[in-house]
């Protein structure tokens, strides 16, 4: 194994180990539930062990965030740095009909021009 992959497998760990604190679990609420050994569940923590998709699958329905403990990033982070007037335009797009939607983004680019 590289070293990019390893280091690749010990942050997905220490995001696995993240996500497991955010939900308030233990190590012991965890592998009981999903079925693990004790040991299984430590070796995905610190980065010794792969996840396959059936695992992965199984600690979402825990509620664990895969796509963080994947990718490093939160679903929906770039939505959350739209202030409340970009939020109320961003509805009101969405709520038009399409040719609204087209005469609003034209107007909106030749604003910008």
């Amino acid at each position: 194994m590289d070293n990019l992959t390893s280091e690749l497998m010990i942050q997905i760990g220490d995001r696995m180990t993240t996500e497991r604190q955010r939900l308030n679990f233990k190590q012991k609420d965890v592998y009981t539930a999903l079925g693990l050994g004790a040991t299984s569940l430590s070796r995905y923590e610190q980065g010794k062990r792969t996840l396959d998709l059936i695992q992965a699958h199984a600690f979402a329905a825990l509620g664990y965030d895969m796509h963080y403990v994947l990718t490093g990033n939160r679903l929906g982070e770039s939505a959350s740095d739209l202030t409340e007037d970009e939020h109320a335009w961003l509805e009101l797009y969405r709520q038009a009909d399409e040719p609204t939607q087209l005469m609003k983004m034209a107007k909106a680019y030749i604003a910008a021009e």
